[in-house]
């Protein structure tokens, strides 16, 4: 049980520092075009980013479809 809470502890900030550092660059990068742009393109690149796993099956295999509409969605909406 130690080794799973320390794993997922190592995972969580893994994932986190990811989410925040490529997040935080792009959000620099695409400040020229506006908050609304902005958003928009770093939610879409969000979706390309997770619809490719999701198109393999790795989330819901017999949902896949229903699972890239519902992750293009989460995705455009997050940053507003």
């Amino acid at each position: 049980m130690r080794k799973v809470l320390i794993f997922t502890g190592l995972m969580f900030l893994v994932a986190w520092s990811f989410a925040l550092g490529w997040r935080g660059l792009l959000q620099k990068g695409l400040a020229f075009l506006g908050f609304r742009r902005s958003s928009a393109l770093m939610g879409f690149v969000w979706c390309l980013w997770h619809v490719f796993w999701i198109l393999q099956g790795h989330s819901e295999p017999q949902y896949r479809m229903v699972g890239v509409f519902v992750t293009t969605l989460w995705g455009m909406s997050r940053d507003r």
